[in-house]
């Protein structure tokens, strides 16, 4: 942990500042799901920048801030919880940016996008698990990504649970 360049710093992905009201320091602030490790650069780079679609390596595009193919479904992840956990102070256009969702106009549809394109990591896994043992709770989309497809419709993202757990009665089929 450190602020000079080179040294990783503790950072949220749903940057406290643009929750309404801000994040704080607990609650929101403080869940680990929405905190990361981060350089100490691109995070200054980044800002408070909302996140926007883009491709290859994290950076800026345009005005907006792309967090890289490698982590773009993660941030998707996080900002998902952070709404169905907190609510109307994390809805997802307030760090996101692109097209409003037509089942919810809160979510944007970048997010969805990311969450079925770049899969579940092990990392995230893992971290979900770690998670879980110290603050009691998980993220759902990490755990079936199709969670996501189901609540706002989208990209569908990969069911890993087949059928979200659940048996078709005979006859009938999953849509």
């Amino acid at each position: 942990y450190g602020g000079s360049s080179g040294q990783w710093n503790r950072e949220h992905t749903f940057a406290k500042s643009l929750g309404n009201p801000d994040l704080g320091t607990s609650g929101p602030g403080s869940d680990a799901h929405n905190l990361r490790a981060s350089d100490v650069d691109q995070n200054a780079n980044r800002g408070n920048l909302l996140f926007a679609d883009g491709s290859g390596n994290a950076g800026t595009t345009g005005a907006n801030w792309y967090p890289g193919d490698e982590w773009k479904g993660d941030c998707a992840r996080i900002i998902m919880y952070m709404y169905l956990r907190y609510g109307l102070q994390c809805r997802p256009y307030y760090c996101a940016d692109g097209t409003a969702n037509t089942v919810d106009a809160n979510m944007v549809n970048v997010l969805l996008d990311w969450n079925a394109e770049d899969v579940v990591s092990q990392l995230e896994k893992n971290r979900n698990d770690e998670i879980q043992n110290w603050q009691g709770n998980r993220n759902p989309f990490i755990d079936n990504p199709y969670i996501a497809t189901k609540i706002w419709g989208g990209t569908p993202a990969e069911d890993t649970w087949g059928g979200l757990g659940m048996s078709p009665e005979p006859g009938t089929s999953f849509n």
